[in-house]
């Protein structure tokens, strides 16, 4: 999609992707909105209605409905915004740094610090090449 050769063209480019994925969202948000008004429209209507009408009647719903669409994503965004490095570490069982310090000098030695560096490149190998996989 977009090729990034330094640093900061590698920054513009997860910065226009995440312009893209948060727009996208929004629009996919929308279109479920018009696919629910568009089952209501049609489960209300009287039998033997134009599906022009029922359309149209639809797209009526979604003229007026889009600000509850809107403000949905945007507190999705806000609370995404807000957790999302809870819910990744909470995810993946990761641990600060600064406990692992602590941990390691409880126990005294260097050992547990190295078998903790072998097993945070284990799980990065992983991820890498299960993303390959995809």
């Amino acid at each position: 999609m977009f090729k990034s050769y330094g640093l900061y063209s590698h920054i513009r480019a997860n910065q226009l992707r995440t312009v893209f994925l948060l727009t996208g969202f929004i629009v996919l948000l929308f279109a479920l909105m018009f696919s629910v008004a568009l089952v209501f429209e049609a489960l209300n209507s009287d039998p033997g209605s134009a599906l022009e009408w029922i359309i149209s009647q639809a797209f009526e719903d979604l003229k007026n409905s889009w600000p509850i669409g809107v403000v949905a994503a945007l507190i999705w965004f806000c609370i995404a915004y807000l957790f999302h490095q809870k819910m990744i570490d909470f995810a993946t069982g990761a641990a600060s740094l600064s406990r692992v310090f602590r941990e390691s000098s409880r126990r005294g030695s260097i050992i547990f610090l190295k078998i903790y560096a072998y097993r945070v490149a284990f799980q990065f190998q992983h991820f890498r090449l299960s993303k390959r996989t995809r």
